[in-house]
């Protein structure tokens, strides 16, 4: 039985790992992550995914109305996303939605740092590239890279 759970999880891992490359979703450094720690490392790269999904919803509504959303109702209503990301858990990870009609950043937390994830991960608009800091076990404290 413990077999076919080891093979059934070595299965479903080069599965995830297939799909994210295919996405052009994933690093060298995320597939080094996946060995160490392949739950924590797998909700990193869903978490980016995530990350993108929002930012592409606030990047639509800007080009077709001007300015950034004023909050993450406006992609709700707006039918930019289909559900709330704000302050909710996906995957180990939980996302904050920052949008003013200036600027917006969109940052998710693990939610048990180790474990469901070892980076905080960010997208602003300030930065085309994703900004990602080593999360402490202990609450509030912040390790930079």
């Amino acid at each position: 039985m413990r077999k076919g759970l080891c093979v059934l999880a070595g299965a479903l891992f080069i599965y995830f790992l297939f799909i994210q490359v295919c996405a052009e979703a994933i690093t060298f450094e995320d597939i080094r992550n996946m060995m160490r720690n392949p739950i924590g490392a797998s909700n990193e790269v869903s978490a980016k995914a995530t990350i993108r999904k929002i930012v592409s919803a606030v990047e639509i509504y800007a080009v077709e109305n001007g300015v950034f959303p004023s909050s993450e109702t406006d992609l709700l209503q707006g039918a930019y996303l289909k559900d709330s990301h704000h302050n909710k858990v996906r995957n180990g990870y939980r996302f904050v939605v920052r949008t003013s009609p200036q600027e917006y950043e969109i940052t998710a937390y693990p939610e048990e740092c180790g474990v469901t994830g070892n980076k905080i991960i960010s997208l602003s608009s300030e930065s085309e590239y994703f900004i990602e800091s080593k999360c402490a076990r202990k609450v509030g404290q912040l390790l930079e890279d």
